[in-house]
């Protein structure tokens, strides 16, 4: 498994527990982004609906995937 693959999974697990940086309203949201993003990084598909709530078509008019491209820079 890819060293950013294991970074966004341990990520991921903070943000859906809402511990350290974790915030309750879009934690679930961002863990599921970064997993999804695992997922297209080992390229295995992500269905598209999945793809579409996580970029912007969510309550928070957020792009949670871009926040994740955004972390795997760090």
């Amino acid at each position: 498994m890819k060293d950013t693959s294991i970074k966004l999974l341990k990520r991921g697990i903070t943000k859906a527990l809402g511990g350290p940086g974790g915030d309750p309203d879009d934690c679930h949201n961002f863990a599921a982004a970064c997993m999804a993003q695992v997922l297209i990084d080992e390229g295995i598909p992500v269905d598209q609906d999945t793809l579409d709530s996580l970029r912007k078509d969510n309550m928070y008019d957020h792009d949670f995937l871009a926040e994740v491209e955004e972390y795997k820079k760090r």
